[in-house]
Formats: C-alpha cells, sequence, structure tokens
C-alpha cells in the first residue's frame, strides 16, 4: 500500500513530525512495524468506513497531509490531522479540512461528538480547530488539550 508508506514517511520525517512525537531529539520515532499496529490497514482502504480512514489533504495535485478519524463508537469518534510542511501552514488548509471531515461524518456515520487530543504546544492546530467550531475541554492525556465538536442528530 504506497499510501500507507507515504504517510509513514511523512509522520515520522516532516516539519510537523514533533508535533506528534515531541520535540526531544533523544525520543526515539516508530519503526514502520510500530507505526502500523496504531494506523492499520483499513484506514487506508475504502470498505471498512465505520473502522477508521485517512484522506490526503490536496494542493494543486500535490499531498500536502492527511486528516483521519478513527474508529466510530456511540456516535463519537476521534480525528487527527498532518500538514506536513511548514510552507502549508497558517494558509487555513488544515481549519477547511477539519470543517469538511466533521461535517462528513456528521452526515453519514450521524456522529454527533468529534474530537481530538493536540500536543499542548501546538497553538496552530488548536487554534485551526477553535476556528472550525470545536473546543477546548481538559485532556486526560497529559501533556495535550482535548478539543471538541457537538453536532445535533436528528435520529
Amino acid at each position: 500500500m504506497e499510501d500507507k508508506d507515504y504517510f509513514y514517511n511523512q509522520a515520522t520525517d516532516s516539519d510537523a513530525s514533533p508535533f506528534w512525537y515531541g520535540s526531544n531529539p533523544n525520543e526515539k520515532l516508530p519503526d514502520k512495524q510500530t507505526f502500523f499496529k496504531y494506523w492499520s490497514d483499513t484506514y487506508f482502504e475504502n470498505e471498512k468506513d465505520q473502522k477508521g480512514r485517512c484522506f490526503h489533504i490536496m494542493r494543486k495535485g500535490q499531498s500536502i497531509g492527511m486528516i483521519s478519524y478513527r474508529s466510530i463508537s456511540m456516535g463519537q469518534v476521534e480525528v487527527d490531522i498532518l500538514i506536513y510542511n511548514k510552507e502549508n501552514w497558517n494558509h487555513g488548509y488544515g481549519t477547511s479540512a477539519i470543517k469538511l471531515l466533521s461535517k462528513y461524518l456528521s452526515a453519514r456515520f450521524h456522529v454527533d461528538e468529534v474530537w481530538i487530543n493536540i500536543n499542548k504546544d501546538n497553538a496552530r492546530a488548536i487554534k485551526a480547530y477553535e476556528k472550525a467550531g470545536y473546543m477546548l475541554f481538559p485532556s486526560e492525556k497529559a501533556g495535550y488539550e482535548k478539543l471538541v465538536k457537538k453536532f445535533e442528530v436528528e435520529v
């Protein structure tokens, strides 16, 4: 799966990598086997939508990032995003992708809560989620902020 390898390379060796794995130069990045225990094949296939998916964020025919959602459970889902390189930061691409994916999840799966844990030092990402309508809540994960967007779902 070509997309998996590309995603691994960008997640572990791009300008955004420190926001996922910390800025400590002594911290070891995951090898592919460890990485793909967390990012299983279902994220890169079309058949199992409810198990989670990864999508490229495209600009002028080039992948500039990825956005994903995890397994949907009880109307809730975790999302994640990575804009790989600095030259694509601060242009609204992340905010646009977040809004689009959030609307898709609400409409397609009747999700009423979408959330993300973001490294507390990543002010840019926190701002992008707030611009997309997410609200800040305490995170159970040390060193992170939790942002949540709630939807009214008609049953």
